[in-house]
């Protein structure tokens, strides 16, 4: 669906939004004046919560504007999808979101930090603009969070084997691992799923090979 809708659009900047978050006003005007600079590449802006009552989570509440170098390393968690915005030419150049990450893929979700990391990657700066804002009616309380948390423990383990699958960088996965060990102190079952997400993306990818075989005959 994120790709139907960028393949479908017509500017020069692409952004993002959750079907259950609510736009700022001044969103737009804060995305144009980031891209004003020609080496950013990707964009990602604050996430509040727009009912006090829901689980204070799937929000980005920094407030400070955040820069990040060309082919600066990408972790999980360093971006959300209900706010981000992209330079249509960086998208263009890694051939846009992986379909098999996100919602209602095989992963399940993770599209959002890894077309981040391929662009990064890809030589793009990106920042984080505060001033662009979203309110998130996620509705998730906290007898929902167990879930929500394995969805992103599997889609963080197929981030992270498809990150180093495509660049090999052993100092980012040694990182990448690292957060994985503090997350999993915190709940040990995350460590489980992290290896589900691991198996996902293999699946994926020899899914993903089997179909260019067939594409080239």
């Amino acid at each position: 669906a994120m790709n139907t809708g960028y393949a479908s659009s017509q500017g020069t900047l692409v952004a993002f939004t959750d079907d259950d978050c609510y736009v700022d006003a001044d969103l737009c005007d804060a995305v144009l004046r980031s891209f004003d600079d020609p080496t950013i590449g990707y964009l990602g802006g604050r996430i509040e919560l727009f009912d006090p009552t829901d689980a204070r989570i799937t929000i980005d509440e920094r407030t400070e504007v955040i820069t990040f170098p060309p082919k600066r390393r990408i972790f999980a968690g360093m971006f959300k999808g209900a706010n981000l915005a992209f330079r249509r030419a960086a998208l263009d150049m890694v051939n846009g979101i992986d379909p098999w990450f996100g919602p209602g893929s095989l992963v399940g979700s993770g599209a959002d930090i890894d077309t981040v990391a391929r662009i990064s990657r890809a030589g793009w700066a990106g920042i984080y603009q505060p001033s662009a804002v979203v309110r998130h009616h996620h509705g998730r309380k906290l007898e929902h969070l167990p879930s929500l948390r394995r969805q992103y423990a599997i889609g963080r383990g197929a981030f992270n084997a498809k990150s180093f699958h495509e660049s090999f960088d052993v100092i980012g996965l040694a990182r990448a691992l690292r957060i994985s060990f503090l997350v999993g102190r915190e709940d040990p079952r995350a460590y489980y799923y992290e290896l589900v997400g691991v198996a996902r993306y293999l699946k994926a990818l020899k899914q993903k090979r089997r179909e260019a075989r067939a594409d080239s005959h």
